[in-house]
């Protein structure tokens, strides 16, 4: 099954039409896209592979665009308005179905995510995940606003946003490498941690050395040992 996953980018400003010819070939089945000042990369994945695919695709980003960085998924809240125009209904209809005083006998709309004030009047305007509220609709009003698409449901995004931070501390993402103890690199390395965790990427020249120093928070992952050319690599824990 085919999921949409949107990725919010840093150091990449789409609302400057220039910036569309600044994307490489290599990233063609990516969709890019901005929303007022955020920009997004849109991937779709299989859901089994859901997690593994967003992080090759946030590697990837970084690897053909410099200082483009993949920061999270995204939660994409919508208003009413939203709703409506979305599944192109009225406001009105959008309102009713919220309120409970529409379509509401066989399941109830979803709830708010979140509300946010609207100015000094303190009127609050809603927000609600989109995901939830196209199940709803698609269940209750039988109509497909996404043409069917299936979306991540927040424990999936949540785990994929731990695992693009962790990325972000091993300096696998950004473009700033984590391990620079011993100078900089070109020639970088995979080292394979197991298929319960991704891959820990060190230069080269690390795999050279008799142990490989890391900080104690980027050690919770990684098994004690990891074989490397037949060769096991010893890990130490610094206290940093």
């Amino acid at each position: 099954m085919t999921v949409r996953v949107a990725l919010r980018l840093r150091g990449l400003d789409l609302q400057d039409p220039r910036a569309y010819a600044t994307i490489p070939s290599e990233l063609c089945d990516l969709a890019f896209h901005a929303v007022g000042p955020m920009s997004y990369a849109v991937c779709f994945v299989e859901r089994d592979l859901a997690r593994d695919r967003v992080l090759e695709c946030a590697r990837r980003i970084h690897q053909h665009m410099s200082g483009v960085s993949v920061e999270r998924v995204h939660d994409d809240l919508v208003t009413l308005s939203d709703i409506a125009e979305r599944c192109s209904v009225s406001h009105e209809a959008a309102r009713l179905w919220a309120a409970g005083r529409r379509r509401s006998n066989r399941r109830a709309f979803p709830e708010p995510y979140e509300a946010v004030s609207a100015g000094s009047s303190g009127r609050l305007t809603m927000l609600y995940q989109w995901p939830e509220v196209v199940a709803w609709v698609r269940d209750v009003v039988h109509i497909d606003p996404e043409d069917g698409l299936e979306f991540l449901d927040r424990a999936s995004v949540a785990e994929i946003d731990k695992a693009l931070a962790d990325e972000v501390a091993f300096g696998q993402v950004v473009g700033q490498p984590a391990l620079t103890a011993h100078g900089p690199s070109e020639d970088w390395r995979r080292i394979d941690t197991g298929p319960a965790s991704s891959p820990l990427v060190v230069p080269a020249v690390v795999t050279q050395e008799p142990s490989l120093v890391l900080p104690q928070h980027a050690m919770w992952h990684l098994r004690e040992r990891i074989a490397i050319s037949g060769q096991e690599l010893s890990l130490r824990v610094s206290n940093e």
